[in-house]
């Protein structure tokens, strides 16, 4: 009977662990993700999905929500370096993980590697990742690195303060970095597009 017990129990461990999934970002951040890429070879031993969020004002905090819904889920978090950008990573009852980049090129980056339950609700949908040639023009459609204008800030000031370096919060004034922490006060961002590409 002892024997029996202790079967139906690690059964239901397992099923516990299998059923673990990650919380949905864009939901706890508010915006609509893009998937980057499928089946991406990080490492020899991390494959992985990459979705791509954009930050706004709200971002920080926002995120900081998202970290205790994984914890309530069961999720171990802790931070980290990797390739010198500071990350979360978020390890399941299996001991996969996922990777999330706060601050990647002006957005939120998200690795989740391959075996993990995500599907995020507010996906926009992503174009094929490989080039499709047109007949009619012979250009290839592909993904394209393109500078854009910050969409949080103008020309790199930071959108608290208006680049003052100072704001006022509750009567006191308060200190700040007069620059756009989503652009590093360029003003602009590099993001990639899906583009026709004509050679």
């Amino acid at each position: 009977m002892k024997r029996i017990l202790l079967i139906l129990l690690c059964l239901l461990l397992c099923a516990t662990a299998s059923a673990q999934v990650l919380p949905d970002a864009g939901i706890a951040l508010d915006v609509s993700p893009q998937q980057q890429m499928t089946d991406y070879v990080f490492s020899q031993d991390y494959v992985c999905s990459v979705w791509v969020y954009p930050r706004d004002a709200r971002t920080d905090s926002r995120m900081a929500d998202w970290i205790m819904d994984a914890l309530h889920s069961g999720y171990t978090v802790s931070c980290t370096t990797v390739e010198g950008q500071t990350a979360y990573r978020l390890e399941d009852a299996t001991g996969r993980y996922a990777l999330m980049f706060p601050q990647y090129q002006g957005a939120v980056m998200l690795m989740v590697q391959q075996g993990m339950d995500y599907a995020p609700a507010l996906a926009t949908p992503t174009p094929k990742a490989t080039p499709v040639p047109t007949a009619s023009t012979g250009g290839n459609w592909e993904w394209v690195e393109v500078e854009k204008d910050c969409p949080y800030c103008t020309m790199g000031r930071c959108s608290v303060c208006k680049g003052t370096g100072t704001y006022s919060l509750y009567g006191e004034s308060v200190s700040c970095d007069p620059a756009c922490s989503s652009c590093d006060g360029k003003g602009t961002i590099t993001t990639k597009e899906y583009q026709q590409v004509f050679h």
